[in-house]
């Protein structure tokens, strides 16, 4: 379950013209971003995986998922831009997982901007963050 939504949100993002084509987003990375990656970028992370059983099988997962835009730009502008289009995708929209049914897909927090220094690169970045439920059964 936890891969096959990995790649679903790898998928809906990077095939985003919005996040491509409209802010220049170059990928979406699994906790973290290779060395060296073009700016911005998306990370989406598992926070939690809590299962819900019934009758002793389980019934469904509800997965928090840390996701995070990064960007070079000190102001947060356009990783906000990109968290908001994010927010629209995921938001109470139809996401396929394969071999899973979605249940619920919904932002439940947004995260305070960070600020941190790519020494690789010697740039401080921003990133805007929210987390969401994704629950699939």
């Amino acid at each position: 379950m936890i891969e096959a939504t990995a790649t679903a949100l790898a998928s809906l993002f990077n095939g985003d013209t919005t996040l491509t084509s409209t802010y220049g987003v170059t990928g979406t990375f699994y906790d973290m971003a290779p060395d060296a990656q073009a700016y911005p970028f998306i990370t989406i992370g598992l926070v939690t995986a809590p299962d819900d059983y019934t009758f002793g099988v389980r019934a469904w997962s509800e997965a928090l998922w840390q996701v995070r835009a990064w960007d070079q730009d000190t102001s947060a502008r356009r990783a906000a831009r990109i968290m908001a289009r994010i927010d629209t995708l995921l938001t109470d929209q139809a996401l396929t997982v394969s071999g899973y049914r979605v249940l619920v897909c919904r932002r439940m927090e947004t995260l305070p901007p960070m600020t941190e220094l790519d020494s690789a690169a010697g740039l401080q970045v921003r990133a805007e963050g929210a987390r969401f439920l994704i629950g699939v059964s």
